[in-house]
């Protein structure tokens, strides 16, 4: 496992370990990760399974998306709190821009997964007229080859 440390400011956070663990998804970034801490002197972990393959086939973890949503909720949660400032309105701007920029990539994927199945349908289309095309012709030959062979 790796350790992160870029959290790593102030007594609540350098109390708080986080590891990406080792297991590489499709995309090249690890699935899981552990976030461990101290609560009331015992050790606990949180493990955040991050989802890898075609969610056509099966939903295996979370979202970077979701992940955000959580993030950008309890912000915005706080900013109507007793304390909000202008950090946390920095802080949710960047991540609001964040998961916009993410849901235009998941829109450009699921289009050109559309445009692949269309061209595959498109190809399976012409190979099978093809092939019917080319069933025509044999029995054009043979009935040519039969009434050729009759006279």
């Amino acid at each position: 496992m790796r350790e992160i440390t870029h959290h790593k400011v102030g007594t609540l956070n350098n109390a708080i370990t986080v590891q990406a663990g080792d297991e590489l998804g499709t995309g090249g970034a690890p699935v899981k990760y552990t976030i461990k801490y101290k609560k009331q002197g015992k050790d606990t972990e949180t493990v955040l399974q991050f989802h890898t393959g075609d969610p056509e086939e099966a939903i295996r973890g979370i979202s970077n998306e979701a992940l955000l949503a959580v993030v950008i909720d309890r912000l915005t949660m706080f900013e109507t709190g007793p304390s909000p400032c202008v950090e946390n309105r920095m802080a949710l701007n960047q991540l609001h821009t964040a998961l916009g920029v993410l849901n235009r990539r998941q829109q450009r994927r699921m289009q050109e997964i559309e445009r692949t199945k269309n061209l595959k349908l498109q190809e399976e289309r012409l190979a099978a007229e093809k092939e019917a095309a080319e069933k025509e012709a044999k029995k054009a030959t043979e009935a040519e080859a039969k009434t050729k062979k009759e006279k």
